[in-house]
């Protein structure tokens, strides 16, 4: 990942130079509290794009902050390269890409901060409302969990899928990602795990699907289970009119997590994807006998 940054060296010695000192102020003034990374691009350069991802500076903003956090942690270098990554890890120097388009869907699910309850969430809770919840409302959020009894909250990466089980069961804890996670679902789990919640995952027998549950069990080894992921699931929601690219299949190579064998090894030998909208009377009839 450093090849570009000798490039820029050798390019303008005094360019790279005048960058380095701009992120020398960047460590010595790192923010304490969340600030947006224009606003925070702006204090540091007089510039509001300059921290932008396509810019040189923006990159080795990123770089810097990866180094210093493998340093701490005692682990090898990992710079991030998607936007998911980048904005995950700017976060955790309190610096947001973006606070309102980054967004969780949530139903059934309370939320404290300052020691008392966020009426928002409640007034949901109460009414079978699902909110939208930007990463700007999750930030003073001090604590998350169901508002049933049982501490357990599901998770489906569907919007389709999402909205089908609350017209079923409206009292259902349920979080819908939209896709792949993003820092908004990121800091909504974290906060459901620390209240110590078992988080039951579905997704698309896809190699996008079955990453998202790999990273699921490799962040939180203690809380996540499975939820209609198995090898009998995936054989009854096969697409029968797609095949999935070897090069998305290749992404099968990092997802190495032992409870994803079985059902990894079963679609790399069909190479055919499974939705979930085809086990969705099921999982209606599983929730409706947990309710």
């Amino acid at each position: 990942d450093s090849h570009w940054i000798y490039r820029f060296l050798e390019k303008s010695f005094k360019n790279f130079e005048q960058s380095v000192a701009i992120l020398n102020q960047v460590v010595k003034y790192a923010p304490s509290a969340p600030i947006r990374l224009p606003v925070f691009a702006q204090q540091m350069t007089k510039n509001p794009h300059e921290f932008d991802r396509n810019q040189k500076l923006g990159k080795l903003l990123v770089h810097l902050f990866a180094v210093e956090k493998a340093q701490s942690l005692n682990e090898p270098v990992k710079v991030p390269t998607t936007n998911e990554g980048i904005t995950e890890l700017l976060f955790e120097y309190n610096i947001l890409r973006d606070d309102i388009t980054n967004y969780v869907s949530v139903a059934n699910i309370l939320a404290h901060t300052e020691g008392h309850k966020k009426k928002v969430w409640e007034a949901a809770y109460q009414s079978h409302s699902v909110l939208n919840v930007p990463v700007r409302e999750l930030v003073g959020v001090q604590k998350l969990y169901p508002a049933s009894s049982m501490n357990e909250v599901w998770i489906v990466e569907n919007s389709g899928v999402f909205s089908s089980l609350l017209d079923k069961i409206a009292d259902v804890p349920l979080i819908c990602t939209h896709g792949q996670f993003t820092l908004a679902v990121w800091r909504c789990l974290d906060l459901l795990v620390k209240q110590d919640c078992t988080l039951y995952y579905s997704g698309d027998f896809d190699p996008e699907g079955i990453g998202m549950a790999n990273r699921l069990l490799r962040r939180y080894p203690h809380h996540v289970q499975l939820w209609k992921m198995d090898v009998r699931s995936y054989e009854k929601s096969l697409s029968k009119e797609e095949k999935i690219s070897s090069q998305r299949l290749s992404q099968f190579s990092n997802i190495n997590h032992s409870e994803l064998k079985e059902i990894k090894n079963q679609v790399l030998k069909l190479q055919v994807p499974g939705y979930q909208e085809a086990l969705l009377d099921e999982m209606i009839e599983e929730l409706k006998k947990k309710d």
